[in-house]
């Protein structure tokens, strides 16, 4: 396509859309086709005379408007402002021709006097067709000519040659009309020449206006005008082609299509010249006015002070920041002189150093000289850099000063330095390495633990950090654990190192990996503790834990383990192994006659010579108070069995000396065979208790091999576990709870209470906690009993609450409710129904228990931990591997045994491991309780070790709802 032509009537986007909307093009395309139908109803309906008091008034309007529109184009074109091109002047000054032909054409009409000569059919059609080509031709002209622009210095010169060209074309039409073919004969009626012109004119039209359609990149609003002004032109060509003679329907329809198109073509020259231009100059003067606003608001908020100085030296202009810095309000710092913000010993040299600038400027980046120091309006210094460079201000020469404060950037260098002091000195090991993870620093404490200076370039830079993890037995390996913080940004565990002396050593760490801007790891921090003490004081600490402080020998922990480790042996094996329960017949009776102290050395004696007894395979352990259990495995049989039990009574038939008088120390031994009968720990432990319990009835210092008749002395069991399945079902009073107080010693007030449970039936009496709990468990009523316990628990709290009384509950569950799935979500729904928060409920579970279940129970755990509920660890220091599973232990509290606080005051060893207990209770972020508090003297002890939870009976037993209810108003009302 024609560039030429693609640029007629290019607008800047947008300008057009307002001006020339779709009606334009509706009400074109309307007129068009209602001409287009018009030519066909005037082809087939003949020549439609319109009556002459009609013809003049109308022609002579129409004629008349075609005039006006041509010379308003030729206006707007004329009054252009700005660029424009060659091609809108051809059509500005063409359409002054057509004008100026068009007004010869109705001055020479039959109707007008004579216009220079006389007025002639001949000479009227000629200046009509003149007038009709010529306005083709600049149509075509403008479409096709080159996009050039025009010089507006020669709009005079194209005036007087459009007027001389004009003049001429007119007075030979005048002049020379006769001396042309007829264009018309007798009544107006058209000759063949007449004819043909006019077809060559509608031509010329159907060309433009394929032009303008064929357009590569049409202008949506002019491009319609366009359209619609040729489209109006050809159509009215097509009527002057199918009249008859000057005075029919389609003659006066030309002309008003002419009309159209002059319409079309001013409103097109109007937008182009006038309208356009006036809103480009607005939109650049809105443009101008948002950069001045920009730049102003940029200046204004810029993070750097910023200050414009005349050559005089005083302050013309200063920003937010500026006067932030130096704390000056705008009128008090505008018209100073600049050495206002300097320290007085320092203007006068700084304005010799101006008058240099000023006579030779100059730009200064920042940073490219020392810091200065300014000072604020209250006489405090500031520390600034400042880069100078220059600008003209309403016509003076000023100079623009970018001044920076630093004062945060010093203090941020001296608190890394400070930082990197602290790190110097640091008795943890920090290292820091490339994403290569190859040392780059090390502080002193590592560069010696880990012998570096002799590695690296003398301060370890350059060695392989994973050169300093142990590779054997690692938790985790090093290439894990950083790849672990790069997932997450930072990793942290425990993992052992090797020390330059080749010890392996036990370390908590945390990497961190710093990162580029593109996410991308740029280095890695390392920080890693030695453990070796706190490790060595576990161990020392776990095996007290789990080894009788006494005797030294395994607790029952141990035992339960070691069972279970005997029956899957004896199983696998298809073997037989034997659980032998030893209780001293006359213990009680040393213990109360000659002393606590007399009793231990009885213990330990008795220890030594069982131990002395056994096989290196076999295991003794003091299950408590004067009773062992011995396990032997990989045995034939019973004879087996009961030759190793009479070996024990055998040992303990001497005397033992004590002091000066010596006594016995007989025994009874209940023997359980293993896998025969048992196949748990649990029930393992009950028969051989049934058979040491038989062997005491049948004499004391004998031995007895379980047998299944043993059982039937349950009877009492059954009928009692009936009673109880009753007491809970039927909710008929015999089962109620009682409360015992835990206290805060800091406060000496009463921050919890613990439900406890009582059963007192109606046929049995009082049956306690240490008969009712195992039977339940055994016949599993747990769950029952434990959703009972649950229930009136929240009930008795909610009232408590509801009452005003702030006070938390402990509720005792077992791990068979633990195990439950739905167990979170039944406590949920039982709390959020009595409208209970869920900090207000304390679960204690057992240590042993937990222990044994930690993986059955993790999610109730986590779950109730996740709604807010606290976990206690009950009878905490008897549960075997305690320490190694605590910090795994969901929990918030432990609650220490009562067998380690009891005596804790005398007992020293006691003492040891409740201080242990609580040390460790600490670092782990974990809360204490000290349960069985009955002396002033253990609780002094308690107090000194830092204990800050007590429960017992020197303060509160275990106490009925109504009394408990009193107890907590009266504390109310005292506080």
């Amino acid at each position: 396509m024609n560039t030429r032509a693609q640029s007629f009537a290019r607008t800047p986007a947008g300008a057009t859309m307002g001006e020339t909307d779709t009606r334009w093009l509706r009400l074109g395309r309307a007129l068009v086709i209602v001409g287009a139908l018009a030519i066909v109803a005037l082809l087939l309906a003949g020549p439609q005379h319109v009556a002459q008091a009609w013809l003049v008034p109308v022609d002579s309007a129409l004629r008349h408007a075609t005039i006006a529109l041509a010379l308003l184009i030729f206006l707007s074109g004329w009054n252009h402002q700005g660029r424009t091109s060659i091609g809108d002047m051809v059509f500005a000054f063409g359409f002054l021709a057509v004008g100026l032909m068009d007004f010869a054409h109705v001055l020479s009409s039959s109707r007008m006097p004579d216009f220079i000569t006389p007025n002639t059919p001949q000479k009227e059609i000629l200046l009509c067709v003149l007038t009709r080509a010529t306005a083709a031709g600049v149509i075509l002209a403008r479409l096709w000519l080159p996009e050039r622009a025009f010089d507006r210095t020669r709009r005079a010169r194209w005036l007087a040659v459009t007027l001389i060209v004009t003049a001429l074309a007119i007075a030979a039409a005048l002049t020379g009309a006769d001396a042309i073919p007829p264009l018309a004969i007798d009544h107006g009626v058209r000759s063949l020449t007449g004819i043909l012109v006019e077809a060559a004119i509608s031509l010329a039209l159907v060309a433009a206006l394929v032009t303008v359609l064929l357009r590569d990149a049409p202008q949506h609003g002019t491009d319609t005008l366009l359209t619609i002004g040729v489209a109006a032109l050809m159509v009215g060509e097509g009527l002057f082609l199918v009249r008859e003679h000057g005075a029919d329907v389609a003659h006066l329809a030309g002309f008003a299509y002419k009309v159209l198109a002059g319409a079309a073509f001013y409103r097109l020259s109007y937008l182009r010249n006038l309208r356009m231009p006036y809103l480009r100059e607005q939109s650049l003067r809105r443009r101008l006015a948002e950069k001045e606003r920009f730049l102003d608001t940029l200046i204004t908020e810029a993070p750097d002070g910023v200050l414009v100085i005349d050559e005089q030296g005083a302050i013309v202009a200063a920003n937010n920041q500026l006067l932030l810095d130096f704390g000056y309000a705008a009128e008090e710092l505008i018209g100073r002189p600049v050495e206002i913000l300097l320290p007085p010993s320092a203007r006068e040299r700084h304005v010799i150093e101006r008058s240099a600038y000023a006579r030779a400027p100059y730009s200064r980046p920042m940073g490219h000289m020392r810091a200065v120091h300014g000072v604020r309006s209250d006489g405090t210094p500031v520390p600034v850099e400042i880069s100078l460079g220059g600008a003209e201000l309403d016509g003076r020469r000023c100079a623009v000063a970018f001044v920076r404060n630093i004062e945060t950037r010093r203090r941020l260098e001296d608190e890394r330095s400070h930082l990197l002091g602290v790190l110097e000195e640091s008795p943890d090991w920090v290292f820091q390495a490339d994403a290569g993870l190859l040392l780059s620093y090390a502080n002193p404490a590592a560069r010696q633990a880990f012998a570096l200076a002799q590695q690296g370039a003398g301060d370890g830079a350059g060695v392989p950090l994973e050169q300093l993890f142990d590779d054997v037995d690692l938790p985790l390996p090093p290439e894990a654990m950083f790849a672990a913080a790069r997932r997450a940004g930072v990793f942290s565990g425990e993992t052992h190192l090797r020390c330059g002396h080749g010890r392996r050593i036990p370390v908590s760490i945390v990497v961190v990996a710093h990162r580029e801007d593109d996410g991308t790891v740029a280095r890695y921090s390392l920080i890693a503790r030695d453990l070796s003490e706190r490790v060595n004081w576990e161990q020392q600490l776990e095996h007290s834990a789990t080894h009788d402080s006494l005797t030294g020998l395994p607790n029952r922990l141990v035992l339960i383990d070691r069972i279970e480790q005997a029956i899957e042996a004896a199983e696998r094996n298809h073997g037989a192994a034997a659980l032998m329960f030893l209780d001293l017949d006359n213990f009680k009776l040393i213990n109360d006659t000659l002393g606590h102290k007399a009793g231990d050395t009885v213990l330990v004696t008795v220890a030594q010579r069982l131990q002395a007894c056994l096989r290196s395979g076999d295991t003794l352990a003091r299950f408590g108070g004067d009773e062992f259990v011995i396990i032997a495995p990989g045995l034939r049989g019973e004879e087996d069995a009961t030759g190793i039990a009479r070996k024990l009574l055998d040992a303990l038939d001497a005397p033992i000396p004590i002091g000066d008088s010596h006594v016995a120390a007989n025994a009874s031994i209940g023997i359980c065979m293993i896998p025969r009968d048992a196949d748990s720990a649990d029930v393992a432990m009950s028969h051989a208790d049934q058979a040491m319990y038989r062997s005491k009835r049948a004499g004391r210092g004998h031995y007895k091999l379980y047998a299944a008749e043993f059982d039937c002395g349950s009877i009492e069991d059954v009928e009692l576990a009936s009673a109880l399945k009753d007491a809970i079902r039927a909710d008929n009073g015999e089962l109620e709870l009682h409360y015992q107080p835990v206290i805060d010693l800091g406060a000496r007030r009463i921050v919890c209470v613990e439900a406890l449970l009582r059963w007192n039936s109606e046929r049995f009496g009082p049956v306690g906690p240490d008969r009712f709990v195992p039977l339940a468990e055994e016949t599993g009523m747990i769950l029952e009993l434990g959703h009972w316990m649950l229930s009136h628990a929240c009930r008795q709290l909610a009232a408590w609450r509801g009452a005003g009384l702030d006070i938390r509950l402990a509720v005792n569950v077992s791990v068979h409710e633990l195990k439950q799935p739905e167990f979170a979500a039944t406590l949920e729904t039982l709390m959020s129904g009595h409208g209970l928060p869920f900090d207000a409920i304390e679960l204690e579970v057992t240590e042993t228990a937990l222990v044994r279940s930690i993986e059955s129970t993790a999610g109730n755990l986590e779950r109730l931990r996740q709604l807010g509920v606290r976990i206690v660890l009950d009878d905490f220091g008897t549960g075997y591997s305690s320490l190694a599973h605590l910090q795994s232990m969901p929990v918030d509290k432990i609650k220490i045994d009562r067998g380690f606080v009891h005596a804790v005051s005398v007992t020293r060893n006691n003492r040891y491991i409740v201080d242990a207990l609580i040390r460790l209770a600490g670092q782990l972020g974990l809360d204490v309780i000290a349960e069985g508090v009955e002396t002033a003297a253990d609780l002094e002890v308690l107090e000194q070790l830092g204990c800050l939870y007590v429960q017992g009976w020197l303060f509160h037993r275990a106490l009925a709802t109504r009394r408990c209810t009193e107890l907590l108003e009266e504390e109310r009302s005292a506080a």
